[in-house]
């Protein structure tokens, strides 16, 4: 394991931080303060030191800390069962500083309330949830392109209609709102249809309209144009990407000489020395968050569904 001291880390020292995944400790002495389980420990140790300076309980634990140690890990799976266990052997004093799912958002989608779609960090009313996503940034790309696309609503004031019924990227369905409009061209019901076709199913339907539109503009030698679509394209990936995930996150549940996973969650794991168990996901979710996960448990059922998928591509049973 690579030992790092804290009052000695310099520009070097984090270039030297291993790639891929890895087990990242704080340590005062033989105390064991934080434990974080990250694809990129050079980018989790830049952030944690980044929220030193608006966050107390973070400042003080790298006032505490005298060294930071880093496992390299040959996968996530391995990582997940060497941080659960961990954290069951030796609960860190100060695992509470940082939340790495402060930030995720889950989009939210009602075809029949203004503004019909918007992200938040819950899934406290009647609205219908899916996510988390771990990058509100990614996550508000897909939103625009595919509200372009297909002209749905992308609020973002509270007048309305707004100027992107005048540019034409909408069809102003904010005006079914008023009881006295009734035109089909605009019903709310069929933007219950469109809201739920568009970001609901994983079909490919967005993607091939991309990129059709990006191989017109290279055959036209619109290079530039071409370009930009590209990003869209693999934005558009991720995002289908995610949504198969979900469909799955909840549902994955296998049991092989190693581990037990029921649920999306990692409920036993088979050593030598013994087994340790996990608590399983007793969540009672609601008919509104039927792709909604807790935002605590969505890294850890990702890396079960990556090491499923990975294993048994191809396999139409979980």
């Amino acid at each position: 394991m690579r030992k790092i001291v804290l009052q000695r880390i310099d520009a070097v020292d984090i270039e030297k931080f291993p790639k891929g995944w890895s087990l990242i400790g704080f340590w005062a002495q033989e105390e064991l303060l934080y434990l974080a389980l990250t694809p990129n420990s050079r980018r989790r140790y830049e952030l944690m030191k980044q929220k030193t300076e608006d966050n107390t309980l973070i400042s003080e634990m790298f006032i505490k800390a005298d060294h930071v140690r880093i496992e390299p890990l040959n996968t996530a799976l391995q990582g997940l069962i060497q941080y659960k266990i961990t954290l069951q052997n030796r609960p860190p004093s100060m695992q509470h500083v940082f939340n790495r799912w402060e930030n995720y958002v889950y989009l939210a989608l009602n075809a029949y309330q203004y503004p019909f779609i918007r992200t938040t960090g819950n899934t406290n009313d009647e609205w219908l949830y899916l996510g988390p996503f771990r990058d509100r940034f990614a996550l508000a790309d897909a939103l625009d392109a595919v509200c372009k696309i297909l002209r749905l609503p992308r609020c973002e004031t509270g007048d309305w209609p707004c100027y992107r019924l005048e540019e034409g990227s909408c069809a102003g369905w904010c005006r079914s709102l008023n009881e006295e409009e009734t035109n089909e061209e605009y019903s709310l019901d069929k933007l219950d249809a469109l809201l739920k076709e568009s970001f609901l199913k994983p079909s490919d339907g967005v993607l091939e309209l991309l990129i059709q539109e990006k191989d017109k503009y290279f055959n036209d030698l619109e290079f530039v144009k071409a370009d930009l679509l590209s990003d869209e394209i693999e934005i558009q990936a991720k995002y289908r990407d995610w949504l198969q995930f979900l469909y799955v996150a909840r549902q994955l549940s296998w049991e092989d000489e190693l581990v037990q996973v029921q649920n999306g969650r990692l409920i036993k794991v088979k050593t030598k020395e013994r087994d340790y168990n996990f608590l399983p996901d007793n969540t009672i979710y609601r008919d509104n968050e039927r792709l909604a996960l807790n935002l605590m448990d969505v890294d850890e059922a990702r890396i079960l569904y990556d090491h499923w998928m990975s294993q048994h591509q191809g396999k139409k049973n979980v």
